[in-house]
């Protein structure tokens, strides 16, 4: 992955966690109503928007990178998808991080 296309996943990943963190706080704020009306749409929107970037380019990342091993890609693909995102987050920090290697199938 490019640094341009490990920032977008960061910032992703950066995003999820800080409104998720902020919107269980304002929800015990009761004087803060009209704040998280005004806000809340268009900073879902742009977290739900680099999001599915980041996933889109994780998957074309998971489809470039070569695996010793024909069925990690669909193993990979798979937990991705099945697990609620954390196989997106592990994916993310065990391979797409790290530079693509060639591997020499013997």
């Amino acid at each position: 992955m490019s640094a341009a296309e490990k920032t977008v996943v960061l910032i992703a990943f950066i995003g999820q966690l800080l409104f998720v963190a902020v919107g269980v706080w304002a929800l015990e704020q009761p004087d803060l109503g009209i704040f998280v009306d005004q806000w809340v749409i268009p900073i879902s929107a742009f977290l739900f928007a680099v999001s599915f970037a980041a996933v889109v380019l994780l998957i074309r990342d998971l489809y470039k990178r070569p695996f010793k091993s024909p069925n990690a890609k669909l193993t990979w693909l798979l937990a991705m998808f099945l697990t609620g995102g954390i196989g997106i987050v592990l994916y993310a920090f065990v391979h797409a991080f790290k530079s693509r290697e060639t591997i020499k199938h013997v």
